[in-house]
């Protein structure tokens, strides 16, 4: 597993707007971190991806400075291996919202597609 990486759209890429990953472990579980928080994201939210029965998950999430976790709410998911370079195909839960606290997932019927760039 790549120590980081980003995911992008080309504009993304283009733009200087890709979300750049860093992998750590907490708790035991390796996670990727991200240096930014979702459009949803409170003030003091990033992104945290956590990978489950091969499905990653970008979280909006809280990390204090003792490493705790606390994920809010799923933002993003991919059914692909987001850690390996390339382009995968990507779902948006539009029940995301800065004021939300465990609503239901609403996962898009249209997805998209990111590229993964090791760093």
């Amino acid at each position: 597993m790549p120590t980081q990486f980003a995911i992008g759209t080309s504009k993304a890429f283009h733009k200087n707007y890709a979300f750049k990953y860093t992998r750590c472990e907490v708790d035991g579980e390796i996670v990727y971190i991200c240096d930014k928080g979702s459009a949803w994201a409170r003030e003091n939210e990033v992104l945290v991806l956590r990978c489950d029965n091969g499905k990653w998950t970008a979280w909006d999430s809280s990390i204090d400075e003792n490493m705790d976790l606390r994920c809010r709410q799923p933002v993003f998911r991919c059914d692909g291996d987001i850690t390996e370079q390339g382009w995968h195909n990507w779902a948006m839960n539009h029940a995301a919202t800065k004021d939300g606290e465990g609503a239901p997932v609403n996962w898009t019927t249209d997805p998209f597609w990111c590229e993964t760039r090791h760093l």
